[in-house]
């Protein structure tokens, strides 16, 4: 599911145009806290090889308190 989502932002992006995120890290807490609904926190060890995969460029990942990220759409070359 999260693939298509973000395959979908990369395609209405604009060439050159940047997906900006971020989401809370995995954790015990976080999952019995979403015990009633959907619970899919995004693997930071594999999201930079997901995002390169589907297509996005120029990406920065950063961990901290929480996972932050932008990738780019490649722009159209002249």
């Amino acid at each position: 599911m999260q693939n298509r989502l973000l395959a979908e932002v990369l395609r209405v992006l604009r060439p050159g145009g940047v997906l900006v995120g971020a989401d809370s890290l995995p954790s015990h807490t976080l999952h019995e806290f979403h015990d009633a609904d959907v619970y899919n926190p995004v693997e930071p060890s594999a999201f930079l090889v997901r995002l390169q995969t589907l297509g996005y460029v120029d990406i920065t990942l950063s961990v901290g308190d929480g996972l932050t990220f932008s990738a780019h759409k490649p722009a159209v070359r002249s």
